[in-house]
């Protein structure tokens, strides 16, 4: 498995300053509401953002999961899969490399690196690339799960709902953590999270997560029938996350926030193919590397390596402005996401099919929403965004292979030099979308309103 050194070069683009200079020239307004917590201590009030603007849990006409930071350790939730642990209707599937999350049984069947039905936001960008969801959920301050259509506030892509994770904000004294965890299997992980203020009204928050483990998933021998040994397919994750907030008046907050993570965890790509196999078909045991299939679950038998690794880094700047009468709020966010998918399609040491998909994408993002509660009438948010998505699928590297057999597979490892090229994949998609919205809540009475 490769040790890849954590990389930080990254570009952050001028256009993220977008929206910026407007909110400059209104900073003489009224002090800045604090941010919205997932709960009252006092009086166990849950606080949601599902609609934009901070409200109690129990006034949102939608149904809304809300996991604190705290349930998730204490109930061993490491990753958006195990989500599904604390919360009813909510499912992270996969295809391959690719999570599917599914709410209410609203999914998606289509698969790569496409956007689907569940609309998934972190510190409120969005995230278009479903393979960016393979991780685990570190330094996360609250994670809210919308049930049912959001497409007034979460876009074309929230039909069955959205997931909104609220990473840690930097605080106003110096506190921090660490923690280290073994498990079976050699599963080592390590966090850590340091914040406190570097000079008047800035504050900083940097958080670290390192995971390396070796895998429950055995290597089938290529000599023996029905032998394996340990330890196929390693998982690695490193993850580092870098916020620094600054009060610039009572009334304007400017927090500008730097993502790395990369994971590499190639388990949702092998199988075995232990069921509905034509020993007299496809899988021919007389030829070489055909005797060895894989006899049970968590075997696998692969001819070259399988990969599934992604790496994203990620900038975005938020302003907020409290005007007296409302909230305005800019989020501007750039993101670069390199994948590097390769894996065999017969799941066998014959050399018939091998896959590399590599692909690049690149995402702007900027947003902006007037959220007020300034009557007791009226509820209202209102705003809009720009997004921007560049997809490529190079066919120079984008390719599926057939063996071309030289050498015996069931004895020897062969490398990708033992296939041919039979077809590629040449892929530039570019997306560009806009919107506008508003929603509005008019309170008849204190049990009645009309949205």
């Amino acid at each position: 498995m490769r040790n890849d050194v954590l990389s930080l070069r990254f570009a952050v683009k001028a256009a993220l300053l977008a929206g910026a200079s407007t909110m400059f020239m209104l900073s003489g307004a009224p002090a800045l509401a604090q941010d919205a917590s997932t709960s009252d201590k006092d009086s166990n009030i849950i606080i949601v953002t599902a609609q934009k603007r901070a409200e109690r849990l129990e006034e949102v006409p939608m149904s809304v999961s809300v996991v604190t930071g705290e349930t998730l350790v204490n109930s061993g939730v490491t990753s958006l899969r195990d989500l599904s642990n604390v919360t009813s209707g909510f499912l992270l599937g996969s295809a391959g490399s690719t999570a599917q999350p599914a709410l209410r049984g609203i999914t998606t069947a289509i698969n790569g690196n496409f956007e689907g039905n569940i609309a998934t936001y972190v510190d409120g960008v969005y995230q278009p690339a479903p393979i960016s969801l393979n991780i685990d959920l570190p330094n996360i301050e609250s994670v809210q799960v919308l049930k049912g259509p959001q497409g007034t506030f979460y876009g074309r892509n929230a039909a069955g709902g959205a997931i909104l994770l609220t990473t840690a904000t930097p605080s106003d004294t110096w506190t921090g953590k660490a923690e280290f965890t073994y498990a079976s299997f050699n599963d080592r992980r390590g966090s850590a999270y340091i914040s406190g203020p570097l000079v008047e009204n800035v504050a900083v928050g940097v958080a670290g997560y390192m995971r390396r483990s070796d895998s429950y998933v055995k290597l089938a021998s290529r000599t023996t029938p029905g032998e394996a040994s340990c330890c196929a397919l390693p998982t690695e994750q490193d993850m580092l996350r870098v916020k620094l907030k600054a009060d610039l008046s009572e009334s304007f907050r400017a927090t500008l926030a730097y993502n790395y993570v990369r994971v590499d965890d190639p388990h949702l790509l092998v199988y075995s193919p232990i069921e509905n196999v034509n020993p007299g078909g496809f899988f021919v045991y007389t030829r070489p590397g055909g005797a060895t299939l894989p006899t049970g679950l968590g075997v696998v038998a692969t001819d070259l390596d399988s990969v599934a690794q992604s790496k994203q880094h990620e900038s975005a700047l938020t302003l907020e402005l409290d005007t007296g009468a409302g909230t305005i709020k800019s989020i501007s966010s750039y993101s670069q996401l390199k994948s590097d998918v390769r894996f065999d399609f017969d799941g066998s040491y014959i050399p018939a099919n091998y896959g590399i998909f590599p692909f690049t994408e690149k995402t702007f993002q900027q947003a902006i929403d007037f959220t007020t509660s300034a009557t007791d009438k009226i509820d209202l948010s209102i705003g809009g965004m720009y997004f921007h998505d560049r997809l490529i699928f190079d066919p120079r590297r984008n390719a599926n292979y057939a063996g071309l057999n030289p050498l015996n597979p069931g004895t020897t490892p062969g490398t990708i030099a033992d296939y041919i090229a039979i077809s590629s994949i040449d892929v530039k998609q570019t997306k560009n979308a806009f919107a506008i919205y508003a929603d509005a809540n008019y309170h008849l009475t204190d049990k009645l309103y009309i949205n």
